[in-house]
């Protein structure tokens, strides 16, 4: 501990064991302090409490010490609550901190980083080690652990990064979760009340990072604020989670109607299959008029590799005659796209069997370059661009036909954006500020 964290607490007597087991609550004590002492503070009761976790305790629980009114306890619970007060004192500091601003320089709050909980995971307690040495340290790395969820999901929410979020989100619920599990097996009282604080001091930073529920007044929700694309590929193979979500009977229709909206969010007009039809699941009309057409997708939601199974490839035949045949009004049939999570090792050979008897181009993607298609672009996508990557490319289009795409679509827009601007007499040089 330096010199000013000791000045600042006052810590006088010889024996820091029993100074710092005899220190009043942190509320009292740290309460002026300001963001420079905060650190310092926090900094070197994370080092004492890490160091103390590992201390050979042999000595300490054998023997009878004598505190600082003469009495004499014993040595297993002076162990206790010289790590609660560390550990209290940590969290008060830090947690002030994280809520105020760091001093100039730092860039982290100490303990938010992996690498220290990494090493402190993998160094061994000392031979012997008591069984509530065991729990201080499991308890110590999965309270680290949940503080570090907390504060990087709070660091990255301006962006709009919902995937490592949710990455963040779990840890701190999964840790927060452990937590309180850690607090009804603590094995001496001290423990517990540490338990119990800590719990209630990540529970409340959890509350925070939410904050309070707004809705603007009016708002009425509908089908985009549902799109999730990262759920997409999990939806498609059927993942465990989404099965646990939705439930095993409804994780294919989740996975027809995810896969609609997102068709309609890039600019089709969508009109789905009705339940128990076993035709093509969703009909997507072109929004261009410049570029009328019709695509046909299927959404195929398993667990294995997709192989376009007899049903499947007989249903896509009967549509294909059926299309042809009604869709007089509407824009030509143009292609089908098949979405789901893998291709099979035969789906390449049977696809082109079956476009050269169906007649029109038939495509294979899988749902994650789907959502990867979606969360590239900022809004709908030109028909015409979309249409040509799906045709053009290879009948399992890869995973990087999407960036081709956007290319595409982006050269395109461009050239738009030229144009009016030549219309008005514009130029880069030119335009109003």
């Amino acid at each position: 501990m330096s010199t000013g964290v000791r000045r600042y607490l006052d810590l006088t007597i010889p024996t820091d064991l029993e100074a710092i087991a005899a220190l009043p609550p942190p509320e009292s004590t740290l309460a002026s302090a300001g963001r420079r002492q905060l650190f310092d503070i926090a900094s070197s009761f994370l080092d004492l409490w890490n160091s103390f976790v590992y201390l050979d305790t042999e000595e300490v629980v054998k023997g009878r010490s004598l505190t600082r009114n003469g009495t004499v306890t014993d040595g297993t619970h002076l162990w206790a609550v010289t790590f609660r007060a560390l550990g209290s004192y940590y969290d008060y500091a830090v947690r002030r901190l994280i809520s105020t601003k760091l001093p100039r320089g730092e860039i982290l709050p100490p303990g938010i980083r992996l690498d220290p909980l990494q090493k402190f995971l993998e160094r061994p307690l000392p031979p012997g080690a008591p069984p509530f040495q065991w729990w201080a340290k499991m308890f110590t790395a999965t309270y680290l652990a949940c503080l570090q969820g907390c504060y990087f999901y709070e660091t990255m929410q301006p962006a709009p990064l919902r995937g490592p979020l949710r990455v963040f989100e779990a840890e701190a619920h999964d840790t927060a979760k452990r937590m309180a599990e850690f607090l009804q097996t603590a094995p001496l009282v001290p423990l517990q009340d540490l338990a119990t604080r800590l719990l209630v001091s990540t529970l409340a930073y959890i509350a925070e990072l939410y904050g309070p529920y707004k809705l603007e007044k009016g708002h009425e929700y509908g089908a985009f604020s549902t799109i999730l694309p990262d759920e997409l590929p999990l939806l498609a193979k059927r993942d465990g989670s989404m099965m646990k979500k939705y439930g095993s009977k409804n994780v294919e229709t989740v996975f027809a109607q995810r896969l609609a909206v997102v068709a309609q969010s890039l600019g089709f007009y969508v009109v789905p299959a009705r339940p128990g039809d076993r035709l093509i699941d969703l009909v997507c009309i072109s929004s261009d008029p410049d570029d009328r057409f019709t695509a046909l997708w299927e959404a195929k939601s398993t667990k294995r590799a997709y192989g376009l199974p007899t049903d499947d490839e007989r249903a896509i035949e009967e549509y294909v005659v059926q299309a042809k045949r009604g869709l007089k009004t509407l824009g030509p049939l143009r292609y089908i796209l098949i979405v789901s999570h893998s291709p099979a090792k035969s789906l390449d050979r049977k696809l082109i069997r079956l476009e050269a008897s169906a007649g029109i181009p038939i495509r294979f993607a899988t749902a994650q370059s789907v959502a990867n298609l979606r969360e590239a672009l900022p809004g709908p996508a030109p028909m015409l661009a979309l249409r040509e990557a799906i045709v053009t490319g290879g009948h399992i289009l890869d995973k990087e036909f999407w960036k081709r795409s956007f290319e595409t679509m982006r050269e395109e827009q461009d050239a738009h954006a030229a144009f009016v601007r030549s219309m008005f007499g514009l130029t880069p040089s030119r335009a109003p500020r």
